[in-house]
C-alpha cells in the first residue's frame, strides 16, 4: 500500500483558531480536510485564500453530528480521494504541531497502527480535565485488560484510513466527545498496533471548549458501561462479524458460553485484582442493569425459567415470594462471579463454610478415600475450595468439552497453589476411566457436572422430569460414575440467607447401570440426581446459573449400544 497521507481538521466555532493551525501545518505540504460541524460563527470567508500554497477542501455539516461525525465525514472523504492515512488534529491549537513528523515517519512505517499523542501537560491545562482523564484511562485498561493504551484521548493521531471505516462500518461506535476514546478501544479489541509520541499540549487563554461536562461526561460513562458489558460477555468480536445476541443458536450454548466465560473471567479477575471488591461490586450493577435490559435472549430464558419453578413451587406447597425476579437472578449470577473470584484467590475462609453431610459422609471424608461427587451449575462450585483446604484432599473437576482445557489454564494462571484442578474429557474411553481410577485410589475426588448437554455429543442424553417438564441430561457423568464402582455422592454448594452451604450427600455406592435395562438404569439416575437438583434449586432458586432454553424440544436420545450412523 502506498502511504499517502492527509491532515483532517474537525471543527465546530474555532474558526478564529483556524488561520494559526493551517499557518503551523502550511511546512508539511499535506492536503487538509476541514469539517464545519454546523458551527455557529462562520468560518473566516478567505480562509483558503490566505494559504494558496496548501490543498484545502471545507466539507459543511447542516446538522451537527458531534467530532465523531466530523472526524467520519472527513475520512469517507478522503477515502474516495485515494488517501491511505489521516493525521487528525483539533482546531483549537492545543497541540505542538512540531511532532507531527515524527507521527507520519511511524505510521509509515507501520502503516495499519493507530499513532495517537501522548499528552505532556504545561501549566494552563485545568485540574478537573487533568484529573478526569484518570479516570477514564481505569475504564479503558478495563475495557482492553492491559495497560498499554496511554492515553486514549488525545486529539492528535493518524488513522489508517481503510482500518478505522470498517471498524465504523461494523460496529455502533458514538460519535460525539466519545470518539476518540471507542474508537481507540475497538482497535485494541481487533488486536491492531497502537503506538504513541508525547506530544506537548497547552490550553490558549481564550481558547474555546465544546465539551459540556454533564452531557459529555454522561455519554462517556454510558460507553463505557456498554464496552464493560462487551468484555464481560467476551463479546468484542460479535459487532465485527455482525451477529446479533438473538441470532446464538441455543444448541451451541455450551461453545458460546465457554468462549464468552474465559475473557469474561479475565475481565472479572483484572477488576477484582487491581481494583479490590468494593470497586468490582460498584462496577456490577450499572453493568448487571444494562446487560439485562439488552441482552433480550438471555432475559427471557431466564424469565421462563422463573416461571417454570415458581409453578412447580406451588405444586409442592413451597412458593418461593416475590423477590424472585429475573433482575434479581442477573444480579445474582454477578455477585457469584465475584465469588468465583474471591475463592480461587483463596480469600474465602474455611470457617465461613458450612459443610452440611451426615456422619456416615464425614466417616467417608476423614477416612482419606476419593470417590465421585455429581454437581451441577447450581450456586458456586468454586466454594468447594473450602473443602480442597482439608489436608490431603484434592477435587478433580471434570468437563466432558474439549475447550474448557483453557479454564484449566485460567485457574493455573489465578490460583497456581489451588487443590481444585480441571480435567477435559472429550470422549469416555478406557484409559479414562483407568486414570480417574487411579486417582480416585489415591484419595482424590472426581466430581462431573450432570446437568449440562455435551456440545460434542450433543445427541447423549437421557430425558427426565425437572420442574414439572422434561428436559435432556447428559448420560456421561452417570455411566462414568456407573464404570469406576465407587462410592458416588452429589455435592451442592449454594449461598442461602444465613451464609454459604456445602451439601455433600450419599448417592451409591456403586451406582449401578447394567447393560440389560441400560435405558431404565440411566433414566432412574439422572431422576434421582434430578430430584436432588430440584430441591436445592427451591432451597436457592436464584443460584441457578441458566440463561438458555434448558427444556428445548427435538433432543432425542441416543444410548451407547445404539449404532451411530
Amino acid at each position: 500500500m502506498t502511504f499517502n497521507p492527509c491532515i483532517i481538521i474537525p471543527c465546530h466555532d474555532h474558526g478564529s483558531m483556524l488561520p494559526a493551525v493551517l499557518s503551523a501545518l502550511q511546512k508539511y505540504a499535506l492536503p487538509v480536510f476541514i469539517v464545519d460541524d454546523a458551527s455557529t460563527v462562520p468560518l473566516p470567508p478567505d480562509l483558503i485564500k490566505k494559504f494558496p500554497a496548501q490543498r484545502i477542501s471545507i466539507l459543511r455539516h447542516e446538522k451537527n453530528m458531534g467530532k465523531g461525525g466530523a472526524v467520519l465525514t472527513a475520512l469517507r472523504e478522503a477515502d474516495k480521494q485515494g488517501f491511505s492515512h489521516a493525521l487528525q488534529i483539533d482546531a483549537d491549537g492545543q497541540h505542538d504541531s512540531r511532532v507531527i513528523p515524527e507521527f507520519l515517519a511511524l505510521s509509515r512505517e507501520i502503516p495499519n497502527a493507530l499513532v495517537s499523542g501522548r499528552p505532556i501537560y504545561d501549566d494552563t491545562v485545568p485540574r478537573s480535565r487533568f484529573y478526569s482523564r484518570y479516570l477514564t484511562h481505569a475504564w479503558v485498561w478495563l475495557e482492553t485488560l492491559s495497560f498499554s493504551i496511554k492515553d486514549s484521548m488525545c486529539g492528535l493521531r493518524v488513522y489508517p484510513i481503510k482500518e478505522t471505516l470498517a471498524i465504523l462500518a461494523r460496529a455502533k461506535v458514538g460519535l460525539r466527545m466519545e470518539f476518540d476514546i471507542e474508537i481507540m478501544v475497538r482497535f485494541a479489541w481487533r488486536k491492531t498496533p497502537i503506538k504513541f509520541i508525547p506530544v506537548h499540549v497547552s490550553y490558549p487563554k481564550d481558547g474555546i471548549s465544546n465539551f459540556r461536562p454533564w452531557r459529555d461526561n454522561f455519554r462517556i460513562a454510558r460507553m463505557h458501561t456498554r464496552l464493560v458489558i462487551l468484555m464481560l460477555l467476551g463479546m468484542p468480536g460479535r459487532f465485527f462479524c455482525g451477529k446479533k445476541q438473538e441470532d446464538v443458536d441455543a444448541a451451541n450454548w455450551a461453545r458460546l458460553r465457554e468462549r464468552r466465560g474465559l475473557l469474561g473471567m479475565r475481565v472479572l479477575f483484572f477488576v477484582y485484582r487491581f481494583f479490590g471488591r468494593r470497586i468490582f461490586q460498584f462496577f456490577l450493577h450499572p453493568v448487571i442493569a444494562v446487560y439485562w435490559i439488552t441482552a433480550g435472549t438471555h432475559r427471557r430464558a431466564s424469565e421462563a425459567y422463573l416461571r417454570r419453578l415458581k409453578a412447580f413451587a406451588t405444586t409442592r406447597g413451597a412458593p418461593v415470594g416475590k423477590k424472585i425476579t429475573s433482575y434479581r437472578h442477573f444480579l445474582r449470577f454477578g455477585e457469584n462471579m465475584l465469588e468465583k473470584l474471591a475463592a480461587w484467590r483463596g480469600e474465602i475462609p474455611k470457617n465461613s463454610v458450612e459443610i452440611v453431610m451426615s456422619e456416615n459422609v464425614r466417616e467417608h471424608l476423614q477416612s482419606g478415600k476419593g470417590g465421585i461427587a455429581l454437581c451441577a451449575h447450581l450456586g458456586n462450585f468454586e466454594l468447594c475450595r473450602a473443602l480442597a483446604t482439608m489436608d490431603g484432599f484434592v477435587i478433580n473437576a471434570v468437563f466432558f468439552q474439549e475447550n474448557t482445557r483453557r479454564f484449566a489454564r485460567l485457574l493455573e494462571e489465578f490460583a497456581a497453589r489451588s487443590q481444585l484442578r480441571i480435567l477435559s474429557i472429550t470422549e469416555f474411553t478406557p484409559a479414562t476411566a483407568v486414570m480417574l481410577q487411579e486417582k480416585i485410589r489415591a484419595g482424590e475426588w472426581v466430581a462431573i457436572a450432570a446437568d449440562r448437554v455435551s456440545a460434542d455429543s450433543p445427541d447423549r442424553v437421557v430425558n427426565v422430569p425437572f420442574l414439572g417438564m422434561e428436559a435432556p441430561f447428559p448420560q456421561g457423568p452417570f455411566l462414568l460414575a456407573a464404570s469406576l464402582r465407587v462410592p458416588v455422592f452429589t455435592m451442592f454448594a449454594l449461598r442461602e440467607d444465613d451464609g454459604r452451604k456445602i451439601y455433600l450427600e450419599e448417592f451409591a455406592n456403586p451406582l449401578e447401570i447394567p447393560r440389560a435395562n441400560r435405558l431404565d438404569s440411566l433414566r432412574a439416575a439422572a431422576q434421582k440426581f434430578v430430584e436432588k437438583l430440584e430441591f436445592h434449586t427451591l432451597r436457592a432458586p436464584l443460584e441457578w446459573a441458566n440463561f438458555f432454553d434448558f427444556w428445548k424440544e427435538g433432543i432425542s436420545e441416543k444410548f451407547p449400544h445404539e449404532n451411530r450412523e
